[in-house]
């Protein structure tokens, strides 16, 4: 039987599941680790190491490495070099064509996004050839929802060039929900998820509407500027301030110093919440002093209590972007490496408690579960055009005419809705007169831009009573509209094509 995969990757870390004979599995890389960070650092011109290898060497020549790569494919902007530093040393220029030119150890290398990312992939996919020991791996890639298709064409480049069979490029909130099997199971039971990520440079919310086995997104909210490096940081901080205290030196202005902090403050993290009480060491911390801070599970809470309620305030942005509460929510999938963290997984609990907190997949490697197991659904004769999953681009709304029991202004789908898909709406008609129905492109409430009109629908002489309009949006992004009384009859069809396509997943 043959091998499926699920590739997963972010700023920090990778991670490759496996599906075959009914069983999902994440592979280890040579080292035995389950996750593989995602960082790359150029030896010479011709020899690069990729992942802890790699995150090792940084520590030792900050100038060889290169991080956050995600955000080269989703920014178009440089790389990141010396991660681990405040302020960066090597060169980096070249943000136009999506190139970085840039010193790595005293050479010159150029580089476009893609081909940072085909680095990793090709690592990744060293691991799933020595798992398999099969030529083909057929693969589902997942990116972040707010990918264009542009993006999506650079990953799905990357994907084929490192050797990946590429089935198809999904939504990392999409996976989230396919790893736990939600909606799929009984089809015909409507429910709410929220997905919190957590990972190391950013966090996401994506509420889920689950109705008949298929995900529409309500909303979606992403942080940039927050992650795992925040609790990082609280430690750093601490540790630091052990230091000084004891030993009278302030070792902030030493970048190597706060390097090698930053480094096994890393490692702490993702071991602290495992035992009562761990250790900070670095031998030869600073000026032949090594660092020993002992760091209690009570202690490390504290730590990290305040950064950690700040999650909240991202899962409340998205619950009133989607207009709903609390208690709207039937379950909350937890992605990301932090997510592991005990404390947090109480807050996520104590917020949504008549809801499911789903963790029982180690949450940095969920979203590569989901991928696995979409993997095997999908046939691996696919045309080039299924290669991504359509989303709509656009919130698509309704200006009403003569309803009366309706709003004038509705938002029929929202943006990020998995297309196709069939909304369905009931209006009531109280007097035999013109009605009229308007359909635009984007929200009508929007204040940063005007919603297109892409058609006017005049309905003349309906019947009094109830009527009910079915819009069935299209992969296309095509619109067809159809009109019925309470007796299924139908009183007129039309066809809409928006002026853009839309986007994919």
């Amino acid at each position: 039987m043959p091998s499926f995969f699920g590739l997963h990757f972010g700023n920090t870390n990778m991670c490759l599941a496996m599906h075959k004979e009914s069983a999902t599995d994440v592979l280890a890389n040579a080292r035995g680790d389950r996750v593989t960070p995602s960082v790359i650092a150029f030896v010479d011109e011709s020899e690069k190491l990729v992942g802890m290898d790699a995150k090792q060497r940084m520590v030792r020549n900050p100038a060889s490495a290169v991080t956050n790569i995600k955000d080269r494919i989703s920014n178009n902007s440089e790389p990141e070099l010396n991660h681990l530093e405040s302020k960066p040393q090597t060169k980096v220029n070249g943000k136009k064509n999506n190139k970085g030119d840039f010193e790595i150890n005293g050479y010159i290398s150029q580089y476009k996004a893609e081909d940072f990312l085909t680095i990793l992939f090709s690592n990744m996919k060293e691991i799933a050839y020595s798992s398999s020991h099969e030529d083909v791996c057929p693969t589902v890639v997942t990116v972040p929802l707010s990918f264009t298709k542009h993006q999506r064409e650079l990953v799905k480049k990357a994907v084929t060039e490192a050797g990946f069979e590429l089935l198809r490029i999904i939504s990392e909130p999409s996976a989230a929900a396919l790893a736990y099997n939600i909606g799929q199971d009984s089809n015909d039971i409507s429910s709410k998820c929220l997905v919190f990520r957590m990972g190391g440079t950013s966090l996401d919310v994506t509420i889920l509407q689950v109705s008949n086995g298929m995900y529409s997104v309500l909303s979606s909210i992403q942080k940039k500027d927050f992650g795992g490096h925040q609790v990082t940081n609280c430690i750093v901080n601490y540790c630091a301030s052990e230091f000084e205290r004891k030993y009278k030196v302030d070792i902030k202005e030493n970048k190597r110093a706060l390097m090698k902090l930053r480094a096994v403050a890393e490692q702490f993290k993702h071991v602290a919440h495992g035992t009562t009480n761990e250790k900070c060491q670095v031998d030869s911390f600073y000026d032949g002093i090594d660092l020993d801070v002992n760091i209690s599970q009570t202690r490390f809470n504290f730590l990290i209590r305040d950064t950690l309620v700040q999650c909240l305030d991202p899962i409340h942005e998205a619950l009133s972007s989607a207009s709903l509460s609390i208690s709207d929510i039937n379950s909350v999938i937890l992605c990301g490496g932090c997510c592991k963290i005990p404390q947090l997984q109480e807050i996520i609990s104590n917020t949504f408690s008549s809801a499911d907190i789903l963790y029982s997949i180690r949450p940095d490697e969920v979203i590569a579960v989901g991928a696995a197991k979409q993997a095997t659904l999908i046939s691996q004769s696919i045309d080039e055009e299924d290669y991504c999953i359509n989303l709509l681009s656009q919130d698509l709304s309704l200006k009403l005419t003569g309803f009366s029991n309706s709003r004038e202004e509705l938002l029929l789908c929202s943006k990020g809705t998995l297309i196709p898909t069939v909304v369905t709406q009931s209006f009531t008609v109280t007097q035999d007169s013109n009605l009229k129905v308007e359909i635009y492109e984007g929200s009508l409430d929007s204040k940063e831009e005007s919603a297109k009109l892409l058609a006017v629908l005049n309905m003349p002489n309906l019947p009094i009573g109830d009527i009910f309009f079915s819009f069935h949006i299209r992969s296309d992004g095509s619109l067809f509209v159809v009109c019925k009384d309470c007796s299924s009859k139908e009183l007129g069809s039309t066809t809409v094509i928006p002026p853009q396509p839309q986007g994919c997943s």
